[in-house]
C-alpha cells in the first residue's frame, strides 16, 4: 500500500469529522451479519455498531460513549493508516470536548519516554521530527508515516504519552527461554497459540508458539498494568490485545472501560463499539 503523504492524511481526518453530522446507516435496526465479505464499503465505511443496542449508531454517539469512560481502548491493526487516522480523530474530538486522557501506546515502550518529553520541550507542537529521535525506523514498527498523525494530535492536545509495551530486551528473553504461566492462563495461552499459528501460517513449532502465546499474554498484562494505574486513559494497540475473551479488557475486568475496535471479527460485549472501516485496502502486515 502506498503511504499517504500528510496533507492527504489530514484531509481524511478532517473528513471523518465531516461525518459526525450524518445519520447513521442502517439505524432502525437489523443484523450485524449485513457486515461480512460481501458488504458494500460504500454503505457501511465509518459507520459504528453499538452490540447493546443492536443497532449502527452516529460517530458523534461514538464519541459521545467515549468521553463518559475512564479507561478506553482502542485496537488496530498495525501499518493500516485509515486505523491510524481514525484513533488521531478520536484524540481530537475528545480534546474538542475538553477531555484530555493520557496516552499509552503499545508501539512504545517506558525507555522512550525521556526521549519523548525531551523532543517536546524543543518541538511542542509537531510531532514530524519525533520518528527520528526515537530511531523508529529501527523498531520494527510499521513506517513512523502512520503514526505520525496520532502523535501529531497528542502534541496539539498536550496529552501526557506513555510507552506501554515491555522493553524490547524482556521480550526477546521470553521468545527464547518462555515464561512461566498461571493455571489460570491456559485457556488463553490455547487461543493465543491458535491465533498465532494461522498468523504465522504453519512457520512456528508448537513450541515457538507456545513461547510466543506466552509473550502476548505477558504484554496484555503489562499494557494493563499502565493503563490502569490512574483513570483517564487511553491506550492504542493491536486489534488482538483487545479481544474480550483473553486481552485487556478480560485482564482489566471490573474496571470501567469502552473498547472500540476497527475488526469485526474480535468478539465484542455491552462496552465495546466496532467503527466500520474499508478493509479492502490492503494492509502491509500479512505474514503469509
Amino acid at each position: 500500500m502506498p503511504l499517504k503523504n500528510n496533507v492527504t492524511r489530514r484531509a481524511a481526518i478532517a473528513t471523518i469529522a465531516a461525518t459526525l453530522a450524518a445519520p447513521a446507516f442502517g439505524q432502525s435496526g437489523g443484523a450485524f451479519d449485513q457486515i461480512g465479505k460481501d458488504a458494500d464499503p460504500n454503505d457501511l465505511t465509518d459507520q459504528v455498531w453499538d452490540p447493546k443496542r443492536g443497532a449502527f449508531i452516529t460517530i458523534r454517539e461514538l464519541i459521545d460513549q467515549l468521553e463518559q469512560s475512564p479507561i478506553i481502548l482502542i485496537g488496530e491493526r498495525h501499518g493500516f493508516a485509515p486505523h491510524q487516522d481514525r484513533a488521531a480523530f478520536i484524540l481530537k474530538a475528545l480534546a474538542d470536548r475538553g477531555r484530555y486522557p493520557t496516552l499509552a501506546l503499545e508501539m512504545l515502550e517506558p525507555a522512550q519516554e525521556p526521549v519523548i518529553n525531551e523532543y517536546r520541550a524543543r518541538n511542542p507542537e509537531y510531532a514530524r521530527g519525533l520518528g527520528i529521535a526515537l530511531d523508529w525506523a529501527n523498531t520494527g514498527w510499521p513506517d513512523w508515516s502512520y503514526y505520525e498523525p496520532i502523535f501529531d494530535a497528542a502534541f496539539v492536545a498536550k496529552l501526557p504519552i506513555l510507552g506501554a509495551d515491555m522493553p524490547l530486551a524482556e521480550q526477546r528473553e521470553i521468545e527464547a527461554h518462555g515464561y512461566p504461566l498461571s493455571a489460570s492462563s491456559s485457556d488463553r495461552s490455547a487461543q493465543w497459540i491458535k491465533s498465532l499459528r494461522d498468523i504465522y501460517c504453519g512457520r512456528k513449532t508448537e513450541a515457538e508458539l507456545e513461547r510466543l502465546a506466552q509473550l502476548q499474554i505477558k504484554r496484555d498484562q503489562t499494557m494493563t498494568e499502565v493503563v490502569s494505574q490512574s483513570q483517564n486513559r487511553i491506550l492504542i494497540c493491536g486489534r488482538a490485545h483487545t479481544r474480550t475473551d483473553r486481552g485487556v479488557p478480560l485482564i482489566l475486568n471490573q474496571q470501567v472501560h469502552t473498547v472500540l475496535n476497527f475488526d469485526a471479527s474480535i468478539q465484542t460485549e455491552q462496552n465495546a463499539f466496532y467503527w466500520v472501516v474499508d478493509e479492502h485496502e490492503k494492509s502491509n502486515t500479512t505474514l503469509c
